[in-house]
């Protein structure tokens, strides 16, 4: 595997900080738009993902700057004594690095804490509490340990401006090879151990198991982002073992800057992904009364006059309890799960 290819080019860079930033945007006005329609209120889980949403911009953001006045996804300056330290372009690719180490974290740490308190609105029970308490304390940490590691690489913190990192050689500043693996690592760890939270207690519910599969299956759209942080994991670890043998220091780790916006950006929108049903519902009511509209053209009152075509109002799902025959005002998704076993459902779509 090598980095220096021509796909490490400025285009790239500017490519990846406009999609990344844009996608993600979308994902969270459309879950905003889904809690409109659910006229449910906001709670903590959504404002962590604005949150997230805000470092990702912020990212991009240097990762522009970097590309723009540095050598970001470019060759550098390089002399018989190495790189050219002194020179501007350089200073700026390393502070942009630099300033893009510290928002990423803050770019991937809330959204992770945002599934798990969106697990806890759904499923009850002292061990599941007790495992999502405990990753939440655990991620806290990460951000926490982590964004400091990086903030201390080296001291004075105006060291990091002069001195690529993990290239050692300066003794005001860590070798960081170590702790971006270990960071890179456990970002792994943490993201699987969330994927798989939720699954057994849906595998516990009294439903048909065709239905717990395609329950699962909402849940396992987070494998996107585990597979964003174990492609994060590889680049790392190339890069770190191979980072002292390549002057070109600028061009070579680019890909370090730019993959944590993609994991970042990916976490969002699986965050995003189990919200939107309402969306998508009422989007496939819409299409199928068009259809129906197509088909009949038009239909006749009670009186036999013409009317026009039936058009769409809206829908409404009810849910029963298995002992009463009176409707309770509530959408199957604000219903916790480990009650889902005891109602039935009807769904009305209103045409006028």
């Amino acid at each position: 595997m090598s980095f220096h290819t021509p796909t490490q080019t400025p285009g790239l860079q500017y490519a990846l900080a406009i999609i990344l930033s844009i996608g993600p945007t979308i994902f969270t006005a459309l879950r905003f738009r889904a809690r409109a329609v659910k006229k449910t209120p906001l709670e903590l889980d959504d404002w962590l993902i604005v949150v997230s949403l805000i470092f990702v911009h912020v990212t991009a953001t240097f990762l522009i700057v970097g590309t723009a006045i540095g050598y970001q996804g470019r060759h550098m300056k390089i002399g018989p004594g190495g790189p050219d330290i002194t020179d501007p372009k350089y200073i700026w690719f390393l502070k942009m690095l630099y300033a893009g180490q510290l928002s990423q974290i803050f770019a991937i740490g809330p959204a992770k804490i945002s599934v798990l308190l969106f697990y806890r609105r759904i499923f009850r029970g002292v061990i599941f509490n007790f495992t999502t308490w405990s990753l939440i304390g655990l991620v806290a940490a990460w951000m926490t340990s982590f964004f400091f590691a990086n903030l201390l690489e080296c001291l004075p913190i105006s060291q990091a401006f002069v001195n690529a990192p993990g290239l050692g050689g300066d003794p005001h500043c860590i070798n960081a090879v170590p702790m971006y693996l270990a960071q890179v690592y456990s970002d792994v760890v943490l993201d699987v151990l969330i994927l798989i939270v939720p699954i057994p207690p849906v595998w516990k519910l009294q439903l048909p198991t065709r239905q717990k599969f395609a329950v699962s299956g909402i849940f396992l759209l987070g494998i996107i982002t585990v597979l964003a942080s174990c492609a994060k994991m590889i680049i790392f670890n190339y890069v770190g073992h191979e980072l002292q043998k390549q002057p070109d220091v600028s061009y070579f780790l680019s890909p370090i800057t730019y993959w944590p916006l993609i994991e970042a950006s990916l976490q969002i929108v699986a965050a995003c992904l189990p919200i939107l049903r309402p969306l998508v519902q009422d989007l496939r009511l819409i299409i199928s009364s068009k259809a129906i509209r197509g088909k009949t053209g038009y239909m006749k009152s009670s009186e036999g006059k013409d009317m026009i075509g039936p058009s769409y109002s809206g829908f409404e799902t009810r849910i029963y309890s298995s002992k009463s025959n009176e409707p309770h005002d509530l959408e199957m998704d604000q219903l916790p799960l480990h009650v889902h076993s005891d109602v039935r459902l009807t769904t009305e779509v209103r045409v006028v």
